[in-house]
């Protein structure tokens, strides 16, 4: 498979995404605030895990850092700006997939109507380690005093939330 880079609008000359979700700092020469000169030389940047399962990168431009999540600028670049009303959308629900064929535009409600078909949606049983069962993320958050995300997150990357460690029944 061909990786394709582009630069990242705003960033063109210093950074590139590919359609396979990994980015790059280009080779340049940057000055520092005290006026020295500094090579930076080209590299593949390591992506950071967010708690929310996103990728995200530190691009720097004339000394501040900008945190990106990865599926932005991977459609930012191959696509354009978000549509207004629109927001980035994992096709298969795996936050860590960041290829192009994964990503799209649409609504929140549409993002959220996937998740019924990739099993998050709140109406599905929920069992507690200590046994506990619920009839949905939502009940389980209320019960213990968390946001139904919380729960939702917990089950999808094997996470503890609140002492309970939490799968679908």
């Amino acid at each position: 498979m061909t990786e394709h880079w582009r630069d990242i609008p705003g960033y063109e000359g210093e950074y590139k995404v590919s359609d396979l979700g990994r980015v790059r700092s280009l080779k340049r020469i940057i000055y520092r605030q005290d006026g020295r000169k500094h090579s930076v030389q080209a590299r593949i940047l390591k992506p950071r895990l967010l708690k929310s399962g996103h990728y995200h990168v530190a691009l720097c431009r004339s000394g501040e850092r900008i945190d990106r999540r990865i599926h932005q600028l991977v459609l930012l670049a191959f696509v354009g700006p978000v549509p207004e009303g629109c927001e980035c959308c994992h096709n298969d629900r795996d936050h860590a997939n960041n290829h192009l064929t994964n990503l799209r535009y649409d609504t929140h409600q549409e993002n959220m109507r996937d998740t019924v078909g990739h099993r998050l949606h709140q109406m599905i049983p929920v069992i507690r380690s200590d046994g506990k069962k619920y009839l949905s993320g939502a009940e389980a958050a209320r019960d213990i005093g968390v946001y139904r995300s919380s729960v939702h997150r917990s089950i999808r990357l094997g996470h503890i939330c609140c002492g309970f460690r939490f799968k679908f029944g």
